[in-house]
């Protein structure tokens, strides 16, 4: 998507006549998640960067108030314990995780460095990218699970809810070079954090799919 490309890099004309259409914007290559997983069902829209007409809205704030505004969201608003949260940051975020300490108060412990891929979105091997922060909830131990980064990952006791990517350098020729308007790119699972306000551990057990299962 050369719009949002070039919103990033501050360039106003293409150079060329681009041959396709943009991918819709609601999406993230990176957000799609296998359906047949239930622990990624969901609606991970990307909520925080993409607007109606194709154009990457660069926000005027950054690492800092994302993390702030996420906290505030579902430990204020929506009413998560903070003892059943987890974070995790790219292992080289130094940044991130200093906020995340100091924004919530969470201890190191809670706060996960993760060295692979699964912490740094990039859209293709030339283009906007940068590491991520995932935010995890603690579903209990009746269920079978292990933290981020740990072999036991994919269970169903801690599940990714929310994903904060912070785009701040752009790819190419396998170099990174800092954006000079660096962004935020935010998703939240729908339906999962419906299943943890209503206080279910499945997503068929919440309002949004139980009247339609009933039926």
């Amino acid at each position: 998507n050369y719009q949002a490309l070039s919103s990033f890099q501050q360039r106003k004309e293409p150079p060329v006549t681009l041959p396709v259409e943009p991918q819709d914007p609601k999406y993230s290559s990176k957000e799609i998640y296998e359906a047949w997983i239930e622990k990624h069902k969901g609606t991970s829209r990307v909520t925080g960067s993409k607007t109606a007409d194709r154009k990457q809205a660069i926000v005027d704030y950054f690492k800092d108030k994302a993390i702030s505004l996420a906290w505030d969201l579902i430990t204020k608003e929506f009413g998560l314990k903070k003892d059943r949260l987890y974070v995790t940051v790219f292992d080289e975020d130094n940044d991130a995780f200093n906020l995340w300490k100091k924004i919530s108060g969470l201890g190191q412990e809670r706060i996960i460095k993760i060295s692979t891929s699964d912490n740094f979105l990039s859209m293709g091997e030339t283009g906007p990218c940068g590491p991520c922060s995932e935010i995890f909830f603690d579903h209990g131990n009746h269920l079978k699970g292990g933290l981020p980064g740990t072999k036991d990952q994919e269970g169903d006791r801690f599940i990714e809810i929310w994903n904060l990517v912070f785009m701040q350098y752009n790819k190419e020729n396998n170099k990174l070079t800092p954006l000079p308007k660096p962004s935020i790119d935010t998703g939240m699972g729908l339906e999962r954090i419906t299943a943890i306000v209503e206080g279910v551990d499945s997503n068929y057990d919440t309002s949004i799919f139980k009247p339609l299962i009933e039926e």
